[in-house]
């Protein structure tokens, strides 16, 4: 990550990408079809753009029988036509609109048209850097010389009819790196709980911190009262410098439904970076399909004061639960089995 120590909260870093620049590379999503009815709009990100590309093929496809995509528009949709004009988020009408079967696989696809691309007139579009270690659906794969696919979440999405979206359309990776003497020098997430429920600890993905921090996992309520805090101290803690997970238990809490902040509080001035997604809009976080991910956004704060919410972030954290009770009072499980909750 890079450094972010005086002003803003959170920074770009680069997305992978795919460089569409010949007549055979091409670009591609497979997934399930989340629900029965018309996709109306498909979606990707863009990273660069070169020269004046010549247009290209879009399509919600089907899969061929060795489950790559064909260019053979799915659910009585068309091919469109892409020209590309700019970087970052970018939608496509579909017209006709694709009417899905909820479990189908199929596939967002961008491929040349008989103008093919060059390495001087060309798109990248975004494969993500955020390696999902083993996630099979959805993911991302490209064809230059032979199919290929990554262990990728890749940017893209659908959008139905009724506007509902599904995919997970981020931009770019968000990140604040930070230490006590920064603004801001707490960092984390607020969390909304739609139920009552017991928490235990915290899991962070893709944070780390300098071999010498020493920092506070702390929990919060909704009036920035204090619940517990554990201390860690990195060298410790950590084989190396640049942890991909850190899973913190502490007293176990019972909360309530309602909103609570989960932060990293460094004590001193060596570096802790903390990590997440950046959507182009609150919606399209919300509509992520990262689990829980419409509860949880970016929350920052400095020297204990307000809190400064972001949600077009979603940090990278879960909450470690060990008893979850419904609404009509009747606790999930007994036995302290624990439960992820985004």
């Amino acid at each position: 990550m890079g450094r972010n120590k005086t002003s803003s909260a959170s920074f770009p870093v680069a997305l992978g990408y795919a460089a569409l620049n010949d007549s055979n590379n091409t670009w591609f999503v497979c997934f399930t079809a989340p629900k029965t009815g018309n996709v109306k709009e498909i979606g990707w990100v863009a990273t660069a753009i070169a020269g004046t590309p010549p247009a290209y093929n879009a399509a919600l496809v089907a899969l061929d029988s060795s489950g790559f995509p064909t260019q053979v528009a799915y659910g009585g949709s068309a091919i469109e036509t892409y020209t590309p004009a700019g970087t970052g988020y970018i939608t496509l009408a579909l017209d006709p609109v694709a009417a899905v079967t909820a479990g189908d696989v199929v596939a967002v696809h961008i491929w040349p048209t008989a103008t093919a691309p060059d390495s001087s007139n060309r798109v990248n579009i975004a494969t993500s850097s955020c390696v999902s270690n083993g996630l099979a659906m959805p993911w991302v794969g490209t064809y230059t010389t032979g199919w290929s696919r990554t262990q990728e979440i890749p940017p893209f999405s659908i959008t139905y009819a009724d506007d509902t979206i599904y995919g997970t359309a981020h931009t770019t990776i968000w990140g604040v790196d930070f230490d006590a003497n920064t603004t801001p020098d707490e960092v984390g997430a607020r969390f909304t709980l739609p139920m009552a429920c017991k928490c235990c600890g915290v899991i962070f993905n893709s944070m780390y911190a300098d071999g010498n921090a020493t920092w506070a996992i702390c929990l919060y309520d909704s009036d920035s009262t204090l619940l517990t805090s554990t201390t860690i101290a990195d060298e410790d803690y950590l084989q190396g410098p640049q942890g991909v997970s850190y899973i913190v238990y502490f007293v176990e809490q019972a909360l309530v439904a309602g909103d609570y902040y989960v932060t990293v509080k460094p004590s001193g001035t060596a570096d802790v970076d903390f990590g997440g997604l950046q959507f182009p809009s609150a919606a399209l976080r919300a509509a992520s399909l990262w689990p829980e991910a419409a509860n949880v956004v970016a929350a920052y704060r400095t020297d204990d004061g307000a809190w400064t919410i972001d949600d077009t972030a979603l940090p990278w954290v879960a909450l470690l639960l060990s008893d979850i009770t419904f609404s009509g009072g009747s606790p999930a499980a007994s036995g302290g089995a624990f439960a992820f909750v985004g």
